[in-house]
């Protein structure tokens, strides 16, 4: 069995202007953000963590970074932890987005029922996205990864990569919120979770391929 402990990176210039990152790779850490990355290496360094698995956008990378030089271990950076693509909504504020119409409405199906469902203006659709329920995992932003993709291609990276190192029984793993968001979806402990904050920490394991859900640690 390994333990996995998950963060989100710390914060960033956008995220402190209220601006949607996704995939966007322009900035790194503001000064709140290095203190996050700080606050979480004083926590983790009582984890005996083996080896830390990032996201390679420099968000990520400079918190594992900022983690490695407190518990001196080695970061692998995989590409498929990254940040969901939030296709149009890239690099726009949280509050335009929410006040934004779609014309047409968008449409997907559910994905335990397989009905259609209709969101039809920008807080809908943000809403849709914060929801833990199973039948959301269709939804994506207007051109962006589904929600479906992205807790595949996180889990796949995570399993491969524990399934290669099996020597490796503590990994810390530093991804993003939308991401982490996906990968949680129909947990029934974190039914009321809505976005991970820069300090918190997931605890889950890996055994024989399944994740099973230990602890939320809030900040």
């Amino acid at each position: 069995m390994r333990n996995l402990f998950i963060v989100r990176h710390g914060e960033t210039e956008l995220n402190g202007k209220g601006i949607i990152q996704c995939q966007s790779d322009t900035y790194s850490l503001n000064q709140n953000g290095r203190e996050d990355a700080k606050y979480l290496a004083n926590i983790i360094q009582n984890y005996d963590i083996d080896i830390i698995i990032s996201s390679p956008l420099k968000r990520a990378v400079a918190t594992a970074c900022i983690i490695a030089s407190k518990i001196q271990k080695p970061i692998i950076l995989i590409n498929d932890l990254q940040e969901m693509c939030g296709g149009n909504v890239n690099s726009m504020k949280i509050t335009e987005f929410e006040a934004m119409k779609f014309n047409p409405p968008l449409i997907f199906k559910g994905a335990v029922s397989g009905s259609d469902i209709l969101v039809s203006d920008g807080k809908t659709i943000r809403s849709s996205m914060l929801l833990n329920d199973l039948e959301y995992q269709n939804f994506s932003y207007p051109n962006g990864e589904t929600k479906a993709i992205v807790k595949n291609r996180f889990e796949n990276a995570i399993k491969n990569f524990a399934n290669k190192n099996k020597n490796y029984k503590n990994i810390l793993i530093v991804s993003h919120g939308l991401t982490i968001k996906s990968f949680i979806a129909g947990i029934d402990e974190l039914s009321d979770f809505k976005m991970m904050h820069h300090r918190d920490i997931l605890h889950f394991s890996l055994d024989n391929d399944i994740f099973s859900f230990i602890d939320y640690q809030k900040a």
